[in-house]
């Protein structure tokens, strides 16, 4: 005799197969989105330091040149003066390339930790959806087991190990 399934069995063979499909699924929209936004941080990382070392060789290559163009301002300043003066100034040219540097860093840090946020935010939206299709999953499994008991102990043909 051809037993047709109940609508409980239907619904929970239903939640499992969704269940399985959601688990396997590829979410492909997030994880492009997400290779996107690190490649557009890598570009921007490899743009700024590489704008960052021509700035700092036009530096060093002014304060080079400016030494080496250095002319009698007419005031009567002696050599050494000047020479210490154009050391000055190379150095105070290397500080500012490494300010520069410390800055163009700063906001690199600043923009790899405000992209990961908005990444966050949607992993929590995914993370909410997990526990409550565990709970919906976990209390509709347990009550169609329920049901199946008292069926079938109200047919007399539920089995206990103690009877």
């Amino acid at each position: 005799m051809l037993r047709l399934p109940s609508i409980f069995q239907l619904a929970a063979f239903l939640s499992v197969i969704i269940s399985c499909a959601h688990a396997f699924s590829l979410d492909t929209s997030r994880s492009a989105k997400h290779v996107r936004a690190i490649h557009q941080q890598d570009c921007r990382t490899r743009h700024n330091s590489m704008v960052s070392q021509r700035l700092n060789s036009r530096i060093v290559l002014n304060a080079a040149e400016n030494e080496q163009q250095e002319e009698d301002d007419g005031w009567g300043d002696s050599v050494s003066t000047t020479a210490t003066s154009s050391s000055d100034r190379i150095s105070k040219s290397q500080e500012l390339a490494n300010l520069q540097n410390d800055m163009a860093m700063k906001q690199q840090n600043k923009s790899t930790q405000s992209s990961p946020s908005t990444d966050t935010s949607e992993s929590k939206e995914r993370d909410l959806f997990i526990p409550i299709f565990t709970l919906v999953s976990v209390i509709g499994f347990s009550g169609l087991y329920g049901y199946e008991m008292l069926r079938l102990y109200s047919k007399g043909e539920l089995y206990l190990p103690w009877n």
